[in-house]
């Protein structure tokens, strides 16, 4: 689903945005600053509640129920336009997490943290903006691999609709192709019930937690990119194998597209390619919204990086119960060449996740103790 709306911006503020050094490979270089994006952001704000008693004709007010509406929107109906301020009407218990509750607390930890002046992104409205995702990219935190560079950054977002509660998470892009690589730090989440919170921590974290990831996704690059899934000899094809981790055929046939284009081999597959093929496919082919099934699509791509042992044994499993009679029973046998292929294939990650085990057992050692007393992360 297109968003309705997609503002770009590149600094926290507008002197950030004027000063900032800008790499033509990254497009134009956009005129808003966050700060500017996140203050034209449509707001919310309790109204009042009445139902039309059918018996009296007459409307009763409840205390039970607020409305959220737009105040902007309210004002300009109020003066005859055709618009409809009106967002949500949940229990008087919701609490309304305005853009400037979540982000002013953000745009402070980025100064803080010297990349005021060296990030930018873009903001997606739908539904008249009352669903918002944002996503920001720091150019100074990257991983270089191949002919690439990927970018770490912050995903966020919220709606007024009582569908998507506000979340940050941390995220990476390659520039080459816009591929996004999501949830990769620690998920926070906010419902909008209980009373308002201070989001200076949210921002604090996520930030040590990218400083971290960039070293720690490195070193997964390079161990899937050393990983082959070879297809001549496994018994499924590679869009077979993206449809039996639950991805939807048209989104496995763009990702088998996109994963033969770019490797060397069109056959032989490192599971890097594998994974940026599903990321090619979740980002420029996904055809629903951002939240819902994108989400378990998102944590598939993920798994084929971190855990790819246990997305094979899924795989596997998935296409055996597609098997009936015959087949299933030559599946079975030790000595069948599909089988031995899925076994090797099993084999080789185990040995190539030993090569790098310490460096990720270090990595979460790393992120478990990062809520010291100081803020800081702690000399990995």
């Amino acid at each position: 689903m297109r968003a309705d709306t997609t503002i770009k911006f590149a600094g926290v503020d507008s002197m950030d945005n004027f000063w900032m050094e800008w790499d033509d490979q990254y497009g134009d270089k956009p005129e808003r600053s966050f700060g500017d994006v996140i203050r034209a952001l449509p707001r919310a704000m309790h109204a009042d509640v009445a139902w039309l008693n059918e018996v009296t004709n007459d409307y009763e007010a409840t205390e039970r129920f607020s409305a959220i509406v737009d105040p902007e929107r309210m004002m300009k109906m109020a003066n005859g336009e055709d618009v409809d301020p009106l967002w949500h009407i949940p229990t008087d218990n919701y609490t309304i997490i305005n853009p400037m509750d979540a982000y002013a607390p953000l745009e402070t930890a980025l100064d803080e943290n010297d990349l005021s002046g060296s990030m930018f992104g873009e903001a997606r409205l739908y539904r008249g903006g009352g669903e918002v995702h944002i996503d920001i990219l720091f150019p100074e935190k990257y991983i270089d691999y191949q002919d690439s560079r990927v970018l770490a950054g912050i995903t966020t977002g919220y709606d007024f609709f009582g569908q998507t509660t506000l979340y940050a998470v941390g995220y990476a892009q390659d520039t080459g192709c816009k591929n996004s690589m999501r949830d990769l730090t620690d998920e926070k989440t906010r419902k909008h019930v209980g009373e308002p919170q201070d989001f200076s921590e949210w921002w604090t974290d996520i930030l040590l937690q990218i400083d971290v990831m960039t070293d720690h996704l490195t070193e997964i690059i390079r161990f899937a990119e050393a990983t082959t899934m070879d297809f001549t000899d496994l018994p499924f094809t590679l869009g077979e194998f993206y449809e039996n981790l639950g991805i939807p055929s048209y989104l496995a046939e763009s990702a088998a597209r996109d994963a033969r284009a770019r490797s060397e081999d069109p056959f032989a597959i490192s599971l890097w390619d594998v994974h940026s093929g599903l990321t090619y496919a979740l980002t420029h082919s996904f055809r629903g919204g951002e939240s819902g099934s994108l989400v378990g699509y998102v944590q598939t791509a993920n798994d084929l990086l971190m855990n790819p042992d246990s997305m094979v044994r899924r795989a596997t499993t998935s296409y055996e119960r597609s098997l009936e009679g015959d087949e299933a029973d030559e599946l079975g046998n030790p000595e069948n060449s599909g089988r031995a292929a899925i076994e090797r294939l099993e084999t080789s990650i185990h040995e190539k996740r030993a090569e790098y085990g310490e460096f990720e057992n270090r990595m979460e050692r790393v992120l478990a103790t990062m809520d010291g007393d100081d803020g800081e992360a702690p000399a990995a």
